[in-house]
């Protein structure tokens, strides 16, 4: 079982007033927990990316566009040093962000990586780099917005404990949940969405008493979460076991709550399919607002 641990934060700054609120949030958790910070820029611009016979032209645009980017870092991160925060910082050329980043975690044995995330443009069928990230990489990536967070924020974990193969998943869910509200204070929810009833139970010919089905899936719902936080030594405030479409009811779920983080897991997909369908949680990434 994976231990929930924080050492090494890479954080990944693509601007200053992007870079501001990350590293806000990355120095809190790093103050907390006692982690070291690495905090790095991707840079890349296809401008500079010219013909063999232009190399020395080439190289002195990389160089002129990284030392540029180096002192908007060191701007950003020199209020850290000061306050005592032990922080290093790297600004790397690289035309893919998300694969410099993963390889960058893995040098630095990062525990969490932290990023300000984006919206892709509606209606686009895209991968953005931030679902890569949530795709490929083996440690927990937290994607922040720019909402400042508030004290004793509310947690949500999302687990889908009706499916046994899910058990492992849904244990590392609820200790990075749990890390986070030790860290930060706060409550812990947790939320399991089950599809609606009327569909899963199918066409029938005999009266089924639809509201006990929901009591009866409800209460399953409740107890395998207890069951989970039980061997996790975990308290949750709250549990909510929720009928309906995933996105939508965890979107709700957030927002009635009003909950400060949300904390679940994400399946890998690749190929045409990932590309347009996407994850479940990569959908719930565009809407929750947290």
């Amino acid at each position: 079982m994976e231990t929930a641990t924080i050492s090494n934060i890479l954080v990944v700054v693509r601007g200053k007033d992007d870079g501001e609120i990350v590293l806000d949030k990355a120095n809190e958790i790093a103050r907390l927990s006692g982690a070291k910070l690495h905090v790095v820029r991707v840079v890349h611009e296809a401008f500079a990316e010219l013909s063999i016979h232009d190399i020395e032209i080439s190289q002195e645009l990389k160089t002129f566009l990284l030392q540029a980017e180096e002192t908007m870092l060191q701007e950003l991160i020199e209020p850290l040093k000061t306050s005592g925060t032990d922080v290093e910082s790297a600004t790397v050329w690289h035309k893919s962000d998300w694969e410099a980043v993963l390889e960058i975690a893995a040098d630095v044995s990062a525990d969490l990586i932290i990023k300000g995330t984006e919206h892709p443009v509606e209606g686009v069928i895209r991968t953005p780099s931030d679902w890569h990230l949530l795709r490929h990489a083996e440690l927990p990536v937290m994607l922040v917005k720019p909402i400042n967070w508030v004290k004793d924020a509310k947690i949500l974990a999302a687990l889908d404990v009706l499916d046994d193969e899910q058990e492992a998943l849904n244990q590392r869910v609820l200790l990075r949940a749990n890390q986070l509200r030790s860290l930060l204070g706060g409550q812990l929810h947790v939320i399991s969405v089950y599809p609606s009833v009327e569909h899963w139970v199918g066409p029938v010919t005999v009266v089924i008493d639809f509201d006990g089905v929901r009591k009866t899936v409800s209460r399953d719902i409740e107890n395998r979460v207890k069951r989970l936080v039980d061997g996790l030594d975990i308290q949750v405030d709250e549990v909510h076991a929720v009928e309906g479409f995933t996105e939508v009811s965890i979107q709700k779920a957030v927002e009635d709550l009003n909950a400060e983080i949300l904390v679940m897991g994400t399946h890998r997909r690749s190929g045409t399919r990932g590309v347009i369908m996407g994850n479940t949680s990569e959908k719930i990434l565009d809407t929750v607002k947290c």
